[in-house]
């Protein structure tokens, strides 16, 4: 099975730096354009694929349907709840650059080792065996999580540094026993500095 993997669009707290966990924050101006380029880019090429699957959160559902009008994708879209992002509790809102501690118990925070259950609950409901095509349209963190439960190698969530960025698909296929021994950005990297947020990250592992 051919797997991608997208965040939404940039949204206002993206811009500021600031943890948005469940927080329902929509997509910007700057976002949905860059579904828009995203889209146009997916529409000139050989793109097909036989579902689409989305966090409820705003920024991912308009980012999913934004996608799905440009690829002519016409079956519904499936918002998924275990897709949500990561609950970031009482640090939500916070700037990234505040230095917080997840791990501290007065945040509320969801548990990396939650996050990964939530993430494996949700990715294999959706791994078959065939030849089906699935993208799954959600949040940086949770992407991840995803990342992390689909290697056949161990790795740990919190020291493992896999960055997803906006603008971009991550795209792999799963092996005999249901991993992905490597996934790899579909497109190369981009150089507009005023799109930071959307900087394509060159093609090859990820893993």
């Amino acid at each position: 099975m051919k797997l991608y993997l997208m965040r939404h669009g940039e949204t206002d707290w993206n811009r500021e730096g600031r943890l948005q966990g469940q927080k329902d924050i929509p997509l910007n101006e700057n976002g949905i354009a860059q579904m828009q380029r995203l889209g146009e880019q997916l529409r000139n090429l050989p793109f097909y694929v036989d579902k689409i699957i989305s966090s409820p959160l705003a920024r991912a559902a308009r980012s999913a349907e934004i996608i799905a009008e440009y690829i002519g994708f016409h079956k519904p879209i499936v918002y998924d709840g275990d897709f949500l992002e990561r609950g970031f509790g009482k640090a939500e809102g916070v700037p990234w650059s505040s230095g917080i501690d997840l791990s501290d118990d007065a945040y509320c925070a969801e548990s990396a080792e939650a996050l990964c259950r939530r993430a494996e609950q949700g990715i294999r409901k959706y791994l078959t065996e065939g030849e089906e095509t699935v993208l799954v349209v959600a949040h940086g963190a949770i992407l991840k999580a995803v990342i992390t439960v689909l290697s056949p190698n161990p790795m740990d969530y919190d020291t493992t540094h896999i960055p997803i960025m906006q603008g971009n698909l991550l795209c792999g296929e799963t092996d005999s026993n249901g991993k992905v021994p490597h996934f790899d950005w579909l497109f190369e990297e981009s150089t507009t500095k005023e799109d930071e947020g959307c900087l394509f990250r060159s093609g090859g592992g990820l893993l």
